[in-house]
């Protein structure tokens, strides 16, 4: 079998990954805060004898640009304006998941957590417990929480250092503590930041892509049929 085919193989896996990624990026198109994230690669040489190449997995890259920011007139929908990220709590108490999805609830315990169940904490790292109802709510631009009766908690808005260090997981993304640091922007009660998605850019890229899969399947089946006739040749001698 000719190397030939194992790099066009190369080529269809790499392709099928960056379409997963845009699928999944276009999935959440409408959710708020998202951010998409895309699949790098690279071009290796496995054989410098017999120039023979293969396609690999890079890191993933996190595009940090900005979404939208849309009034929602809610008054415990919180929006971001400038760099920075929510803490949330994560499944290990000692990693906060950073989110921008601003997107917050009260329990009825009083605890203010996404729409996940995640409790939002405030700039010391504990949960935020509100004893009134939204309607009674002031989040000013610092993150400082009123109500009726005073100052409760400030939210806590952090930013990162290195965003190459970001690692995309379920809720948000992860860092280690070395990686934060204090945020600059400011909140923006009543409004939520919407996904940083165009779904017209992201649908003609699925198309492109497609069309490339395509192409590497069609290399890897005239790869296979050039190597039938070859070993059907050889039989015959």
């Amino acid at each position: 079998m000719g190397d030939g085919i194992y790099t066009a193989l190369s080529g269809a896996i790499g392709r099928q990954r960056q379409l997963d990624q845009v699928s999944h990026n276009l999935a959440n198109a409408d959710t708020a805060g998202f951010r998409q994230t895309r699949q790098a690669f690279q071009e290796n040489l496995v054989d410098a004898e017999r120039g023979v190449h293969r396609v690999t997995s890079g890191d993933q890259i996190i595009d940090l640009t900005p979404g939208r920011i849309q009034e929602t007139g809610n008054n415990l929908d919180l929006a971001i304006s400038g760099p920075g990220f929510f803490r949330v709590k994560g499944p290990n108490d000692n990693e906060p998941i950073l989110t921008r999805n601003g997107n917050f609830r009260i329990t009825n315990e009083g605890m203010l957590v996404t729409q996940q169940g995640q409790q939002v904490l405030d700039e010391g790292g504990s949960p935020i417990q509100l004893m009134a109802t939204p309607d009674e709510i002031l989040i000013g631009e610092a993150g400082d929480v009123w109500d009726a009766f005073g100052m409760v908690a400030t939210v806590g808005v952090v930013n990162v250092q290195d965003p190459r260090q970001l690692e995309a997981v379920d809720g948000g993304f992860r860092t280690n503590a070395q990686n934060l640091m204090p945020a600059s922007g400011g909140l923006i009660q009543g409004s939520l930041e919407r996904g940083n998605i165009n779904p017209v850019n992201s649908m003609t890229e699925m198309i492109t892509l497609q069309r490339h899969f395509e192409a590497m399947n069609n290399l890897i089946q005239t790869h296979n049929r050039s190597d039938s006739v070859a070993i059907e040749s050889l039989g015959r001698i």
